[in-house]
């Protein structure tokens, strides 16, 4: 059960990191928050939160499941960006 919510919270997280059309959402409204530096640095905050990878899968694991799911899930994200990604970004289908 540990282990299925460890992959739960990586895959949510490389959802909303990987996902396109959210980056582009929060690129559109990010005008609307530029009218006051609170609403700026909070915007930042979510902007930096969905497109790291190791961030965003701290944050979801902490909120879904707990302070160690989030450790785990954030090790585990670092881990792959740093040995694996750069190898699986070269990957393309024909």
């Amino acid at each position: 059960m540990i282990i299925i919510n460890i992959i739960k919270t990586l895959c949510l997280s490389f959802v909303v990191t990987k996902f396109t059309p959210f980056q582009w959402l929060l690129e559109a409204i990010s005008p609307l928050f530029n009218k006051n530096n609170i609403t700026k640095f909070i915007f930042n905050i979510i902007s930096l939160l969905t497109s790291c990878l190791s961030c965003c899968s701290f944050w979801i694991g902490l909120i879904m499941y707990g302070f160690w799911y989030g450790i785990v899930g954030y090790i585990i994200a670092y881990l792959y960006g740093k040995l694996l990604e750069h190898k699986v970004e070269k990957i393309r289908f024909q």
